[in-house]
């Protein structure tokens, strides 16, 4: 249908594509269909999600479509979410209500360096990545991991972590050993924990490590 839209010349003044137009075909089709029901003037923000090397969403060929369309517009955004991704750096949120009792469990209990704090966050070093503890009214408190780490050697790690306070969880269908790992089907072993406010974090050795 995108490729023979059933409105009138000039009928919209925007149009918006999120991660629509990667999966079409007819990629130029689109956009010359996208020209054609556009006012003059008319706006258009597209998102492509591509797979990276090459494909409609990379720039040379963005910059061929946009040079063939039958009429120009104010504006055409196109933004590569896959390049987005590539070039961001990730950046881990954790909540507290109480972020003095959460500051010493990430840094004294877990080991982590306090790169920055405030009233507004405590900003912790996870090995390079950056991890915001912000305080907030009430921990919403979720029944998935909300932060793991990958370790090389889970078993060591666990009892580490269990000689300084800290509690593994244990899932009643999950049958774990006496340290209260899981091993997935797949080899990979995985061990549960909470910090005081609740979160679920996690501890990985990967099958492949």
């Amino acid at each position: 249908v995108i490729e023979d839209l059933p409105v009138e010349d000039g009928w919209a003044d925007v149009v918006i594509s999120n991660g629509v137009i990667n999966l079409c075909p007819d990629k130029l089709g689109v956009y010359r269909q996208i020209s054609r029901v556009l006012r003059p003037g008319g706006r258009m923000t597209v998102a492509l999600v591509t797979g990276g090397g090459s494909g409609i969403g990379q720039a040379t060929a963005r910059n061929a479509v946009a040079s063939r369309l039958e009429r120009p517009h104010q504006m055409i955004h196109m933004s590569n979410v896959n390049a987005l991704v590539d070039t961001a750096r990730l950046v881990g949120f954790v909540p507290t209500v109480d972020l003095p009792r959460a500051r010493d469990f990430y840094a004294e209990t877990l080991g982590l360096r306090v790169a920055d704090e405030s009233a507004f966050a405590c900003v912790f070093d996870a090995n390079g990545t950056m991890l915001r503890v912000t305080p907030v009214r009430k921990v919403a408190r979720a029944r998935y991991t909300v932060l793991g780490w990958a370790v090389d050697d889970i078993e060591a790690t666990v009892r580490g972590l269990t000689d300084a306070g800290v509690a593994f969880v244990r899932y009643r269908s999950m049958e774990v050993d006496a340290l209260g790992i899981w091993t997935a089907p797949g080899g990979s072993r995985v061990a549960w924990f909470q910090d005081p406010d609740g979160n679920l974090l996690s501890l990985t050795q990967f099958a492949s490590m």
